[in-house]
């Protein structure tokens, strides 16, 4: 689903070091912010089974929140 909102692009690049993949995973991100909130906004998402566990909906939460934007 996430390949959907996001044209086919992941959010984790492989890095040449580990100490940059947390910064380009941020990077990414930022870049996917809103296709990120539009899936998890989306009739997709709500019937999603990661949409009724609560790891999804801890990610879900901290996506939506204001201070992501």
């Amino acid at each position: 689903m996430l390949r959907h909102f996001t044209k086919g692009r992941d959010l984790i690049r492989p890095a040449a070091t580990r100490f940059a993949t947390a910064y380009l995973t941020l990077g990414c991100l930022n870049d996917h912010k809103i296709q990120l909130m539009t899936m998890f906004t989306s009739n997709q998402w709500s019937s999603c089974r990661f949409a009724r566990i609560e790891e999804g909906k801890r990610i879900q939460n901290c996506v939506l929140r204001q201070c992501f934007l």
